[in-house]
């Protein structure tokens, strides 16, 4: 049973644009729902790593270094639909551009939470199968 496509099954999120994988999923025809699979697991395997540098670099004021982890991690994210961590990391990448560097923190903050409730999210879909 495909607990990708029938959403009836699965908990949907605020923080996951389900077309994106869908469209992905149509595209790559028979494949596609390994291949989204491995995408999602292979996003849960790194994730953590750059969430940790994101906090290391912030912890550390290293600006530079945050704005590369803070785009990979945006990139990662839109290329898989997950809309809530990507818009969180273009809000940072706009107030470190403004340098509103203060308002990094509480942006950071949600992103953690929004970040634990996609991973709970895919980890249930990818446990369920």
């Amino acid at each position: 049973m495909n607990l990708f496509i029938d959403t009836k099954l699965i908990s949907s999120s605020p923080f996951i644009d389900e077309k994106v994988m869908d469209e992905f999923k149509k595209f790559m025809g028979e494949e596609g729902d390994t291949l989204v699979k491995e995408l999602i697991e292979l996003y849960l395997k790194n994730t953590p790593k750059l969430m940790a540098d994101i906090e290391n670099d912030i912890k550390v004021g290293d600006i530079e270094s945050l704005k590369i982890h803070i785009h990979g991690l945006k990139g990662s994210s839109a290329q898989l639909g997950v809309v809530g961590v990507s818009d969180l990391c273009k809000n940072i990448e706009e107030v470190i551009l403004e340098g509103k560097i203060n308002e990094i923190k509480p942006l950071h903050d949600q992103l953690k939470d929004v970040y634990q409730q996609v991973a709970t999210n895919y980890q249930g879909r990818i446990s369920a199968e």
